[in-house]
């Protein structure tokens, strides 16, 4: 059998937008929904929790993380908003 991972991997997340009301008050903001699937996925896989950050870059724009720090960056996709007709 191969190992796969001792080291966890470190993930940035970048939120693009905040859920409907409904759904952070359920499932709390973007991060902590792919904290909670990543996390699931790693112990599924009997691999080791990632080490995630989070970034509110809808908020503070001019914060990113410096991308030589982490395996990988995940962007959040925004909310859906219908205004007017179609």
């Amino acid at each position: 059998m191969v190992a796969l991972a001792a080291v966890p991997p470190r993930i940035a997340v970048l939120e693009a937008d905040v859920p409907m009301p409904e759904l952070e008050a359920q499932f709390g903001r973007y991060g902590d929904m792919f904290t909670q699937l990543l996390n699931v996925g790693a112990n599924a896989a009997v691999l080791p929790n990632p080490e995630i950050t989070v970034w509110d870059i809808l908020h503070h724009s001019e914060l990113y993380p410096d991308p030589s720090e982490f395996d990988a960056i995940l962007i959040t996709g925004s909310r859906i908003t219908c205004v007017g007709a179609i």
